[in-house]
């Protein structure tokens, strides 16, 4: 049987990756249904019976989840990043449910009619087929690979300070100062959220803050920027850091 279910996203105050919101919450004395946060959004409405788990968890439960093709027009237009997913798997390990939760608008309609085709083992609980609710990330690179495009599961990431992602960068390219800011005497910093994939290149940079016209110049630099990849249990991971460009002009 199919389960049936709606899906409502709205600000989630829980920054955890995977974190179970309380069944009896309250807002304005109206009880809220079973809810899970993930990636920092509150997806109500989740069946009782399905289990969060960590994307990597899902990654290893695949049987298919062959990544889509890119996009004619994202790729022409050079839009790249990370799209991510909530998706409900049911107990026979069929897709029931995917959600864009983040990701550039003209990647997400590839993104998601993908994944509705994926397939996985059944997940077991104590020896029981279980639903199960988790993230999925999809990377789209258009100049990867020799300047080819290249679109993969990112099967999970983990989360490091500015400073530790700083202590692995090993080329960096100076943001050029723009003319414009240089004439209207424009400084500051340029504050970046970035996901470093596997191989230590960057997959997704977004603004969080700074001066308008100096964030063009920030991105265009972070992305020629490479790091050692960052190893987990010996394995190469994705990771989630912050990246901060000063602009500072001469008295």
């Amino acid at each position: 049987m199919r389960i049936g279910w709606k899906m409502l996203m709205v600000a989630c105050l829980v920054a955890s990756e995977m974190g179970m919101v309380a069944d009896a919450q309250c807002l304005g004395g109206v009880p809220l249904p079973p809810a899970i946060c993930l990636g920092g959004v509150l997806v109500k409405d989740v069946p009782a019976d399905a289990k969060p788990i960590a994307p990597i968890a899902l990654a290893a439960q695949a049987i298919s989840n062959i990544p889509p093709a890119y996009p004619n027009e994202a790729l022409h237009s050079g839009t790249g990043g990370i799209v991510r997913e909530a998706i409900l798997v049911d107990k026979n390990g069929h897709v029931e449910r995917v959600l864009a939760t983040d990701g550039p608008e003209s990647l997400i309609p590839a993104s998601t009619q993908t994944i509705w085709q994926w397939t996985f083992k059944p997940y077991l609980l104590n020896g029981d087929p279980t639903p199960v609710i988790s993230t999925v990330y999809l990377a789209f690179k258009p100049d990867a690979d020799g300047n080819r495009p290249k679109v993969h599961v990112i099967p999970g990431m983990v989360r490091i300070s500015g400073g530790v992602a700083a202590g692995m960068l090993l080329h960096k390219v100076s943001p050029s100062y723009p003319a414009e800011a240089k004439y209207k005497r424009i400084s500051g910093s340029v504050i970046l959220v970035a996901v470093l994939d596997t191989d230590g290149t960057p997959a997704d940079l977004k603004v969080i803050s700074g001066p308008a016209e100096l964030r063009q110049a920030t991105l265009e630099a972070a992305w020629q920027w490479t790091y050692k990849p960052y190893l987990l249990n010996g394995q190469p991971t994705a990771v989630e850091t912050t990246i901060t460009m000063n602009f500072n002009l001469a008295p």
